[in-house]
C-alpha cells in the first residue's frame, strides 16, 4: 500500500489588514482537485476569531485544528508533511524556520497598504517581497496572489 504524501495548507484569516488573508475558496478548490490516493491535504486555519469562522468554509476538507492552538503540534505537523503551503503569514513562519521542511509561501506583499509595508521595513529590517535571510533554504517565496492558477502552478513545479 502506497503512503499518501501529506500536504498542509495554512490559512490566514485575520481582521488586521485583510488584504493579507488567504483566498480560502482557491485553496479548497486546489485541495479537492489533488488525487486523494496520492495526497492527503490537511488545512490549518488561523487561530484568530475570524479564523474560527473559516471552519464553516472548510466543511468539505480535512482540518487539523489542534495545530491552530499548539505551536509544538504545528511544528511537528510541518516537519512530518511532504509539503507545506500558504500565504506569507505568522503561522506559516514556523515551517520556514525548520531545516529540511519544504514550504511554498505565496508572498502577497504587493497587496499590503504602503504604510504597513514601510512599517515592516523600518521596525524589523525585513523587506516585503523578499524571503528573510534567516529562513531555511527549503522555504520558497513566490510573489503574487493565491488564486487557483498560481497555487496549482507552484505545486506542480515542486511535485515533480
Amino acid at each position: 500500500l502506497q503512503q499518501r504524501r501529506l500536504v498542509t495548507i495554512t490559512l490566514r484569516s485575520y481582521g488586521y489588514i485583510p488584504a493579507r488573508n488567504s483566498n480560502i475558496g482557491s485553496w479548497v478548490r486546489f485541495a479537492q482537485q489533488l488525487d486523494s490516493s496520492k495526497f492527503r491535504v490537511v488545512f490549518v486555519p488561523d487561530a484568530s476569531s475570524q479564523g474560527v469562522t473559516t471552519f464553516q468554509e472548510l466543511s468539505d476538507v480535512e482540518v487539523f485544528d489542534a495545530a491552530c492552538w499548539n505551536v509544538e503540534i504545528r511544528a511537528a505537523l510541518y516537519r512530518r508533511a511532504w509539503m507545506n503551503m500558504g500565504v506569507v503569514s505568522g503561522p506559516l513562519t514556523i515551517s520556514c524556520l525548520l531545516d529540511n521542511v519544504l514550504t511554498l509561501a505565496i508572498d502577497r506583499s504587493k497587496d499590503y497598504p504602503g504604510d504597513y509595508a514601510d512599517g515592516i521595513r523600518s521596525n524589523t529590517g525585513l523587506i516585503p517581497g523578499e524571503k528573510p535571510a534567516f529562513y531555511s533554504d527549503s522555504c520558497h517565496f513566490f510573489p503574487g496572489r493565491d488564486d487557483d492558477e498560481t497555487i496549482l502552478r507552484i505545486f506542480n513545479a515542486f511535485a515533480k
